[in-house]
């Protein structure tokens, strides 16, 4: 077997700095995947460039900690906080009431905007902060959506 190895850069999306990074960095021959963040006002950006470089593999950075999730605040209300942005990383453990099919639903229509916007399958998926990983129902959620 071939040993490789892959350069992955996280948050495409997150903002504009992040955005140009990425791509010079891509270009420059530097990157060859990344994972981005659906939820962002720079998604769509984003989105366009991944149409149309389509040898920049990429996945679904799952998001539950910043912004306003993808799904209107009133489908997944105990993911967000009384302005409808998702719960801060700050005080997220003291939000376990947070509903796992509501999370599901969530990534699941992350996923999904990747791919309406994208026109592909993303290559991977991965969480941007380490709640997911922690929580166990949380986790499992995520390794459903992969399949």
């Amino acid at each position: 077997m071939q040993k490789s190895l892959i350069i992955n850069a996280d948050d495409f999306g997150y903002n504009s700095n992040v955005v140009s990074a990425i791509i010079r960095l891509y270009e420059a021959g530097v990157l060859k995947s990344t994972s981005v963040i659906t939820n962002s006002e720079y998604w769509s950006e984003s989105a366009k460039y991944l149409r149309n470089n389509t040898g920049l593999g990429a996945g679904v950075h799952l998001v539950i900690t910043e912004g306003y999730p993808v799904l209107s605040h009133n489908t997944v209300p105990s993911l967000v906080d009384s302005r409808g942005y998702f719960i801060e990383q700050h005080s997220f453990f003291s939000h376990f009431q947070i509903k796992t099919a509501e999370l599901k639903l969530e990534w699941k229509a992350q996923i999904e905007q990747f791919i309406k916007d994208t026109e592909r399958l993303p290559d991977h998926l991965d969480l941007h902060t380490f709640y997911g990983y922690l929580y166990l129902p949380w986790f499992r959620v995520s390794l459903e959506l992969a399949n």
